[in-house]
């Protein structure tokens, strides 16, 4: 029996690392999602006045606040910054924690998962050369694109570990 060849990934290839990241990251998320007991989603977390339910709530809607802020990048929309400057960013993630406090962590998978469908399309859009068009993000600052996608792996990796770390200390 013949195997095909499998070819490792280009990793000198910006776009196909951070894309490596964002499905280890998700993949791992999603792993600790679908453990979490109804008694560990009222753990306290380090987030000042967020359990591990409103952590879960805000990371499932993280990423769908990037998608827009990537387009506007991609396509250098002249009001971009403006647009980001002008969120209040606590007031917003507050706002869209409570719409979500009653999904079930099913459907917070759903929407994390419609939501790497889109943020993905514009990584497959953007040339290497457009990964270093720039930005603002609201809570980064200046960005490029490229910085856009690490910043969500990385936001991902830290609520991980926050909620890892909330787990950690309720079993003690």
């Amino acid at each position: 029996m013949t195997h095909p060849a499998t070819t490792a990934p280009d990793l000198s290839d910006r776009r196909t690392r951070v894309k490596i990241k964002m499905t280890e990251t998700r993949q791992e998320l999603i792993k600790l999602l679908q453990t979490l007991t109804p008694e560990q989603l009222e753990l306290a977390t380090r987030n000042e006045g967020w359990n591990v339910r409103q952590v879960v709530a805000h990371v499932c809607q993280a990423e769908g606040s990037m998608e827009p802020i990537g387009r506007r990048i991609l396509e250098q929309d002249p009001k971009q910054r403006e647009i980001a400057e002008g969120i209040d960013l606590a007031r917003y993630n507050n706002s869209q924690i409570k719409r979500r406090l009653e999904k079930s962590i099913p459907e917070l998978i759903e929407e994390l998962n419609a939501s790497r469908v889109k943020v993905l399309e514009i990584l497959e859009r953007a040339s290497d050369a457009d990964l270093d068009l720039q930005g603002y993000h609201p809570a980064a600052g200046d960005i490029t694109l490229y910085g856009l996608f690490v910043v969500v792996y990385r936001h991902e990796r830290d609520h991980i570990e926050d909620i890892q770390l909330a787990i950690a200390a309720g079993e003690k």
